[in-house]
């Protein structure tokens, strides 16, 4: 997954999210600006890459929604483990 840029990271976290229902994209029906979690996501994302001297790819964007879902979001470990496949099978079905 390494080997695939992603060259828009908002849509990417909006194909995502879609996807795997894991939290909503927008911040409300009327304000389709992206959430707080959905920010959260794009800066871990971003400051990832920078970190590894490299630009956006499938693997930075599930590590970085990886770890909002460790970190961040409250669910049991078995809640967890069922969204952390969901998130992988997601991006990996993007490569």
């Amino acid at each position: 997954m390494r080997e695939f840029e992603i060259i828009n990271t908002k849509e990417f976290v909006k194909e995502i999210l879609e996807s795997t229902k894991l939290f909503r994209y927008e911040c409300s029906d009327k304000n389709n600006d992206p959430s707080k979690k959905s920010r959260e996501v794009l800066e871990i994302l971003d400051n990832e890459a920078l970190l590894l001297d490299e630009k956006p790819n499938l693997w930075i964007g599930y590590n970085a929604f990886n770890q909002m879902l460790h970190n961040t979001l409250k669910k049991s470990f078995s809640q967890q483990e069922r969204l952390d496949k969901k998130l992988f099978d997601a991006v990996y079905e993007m490569a």
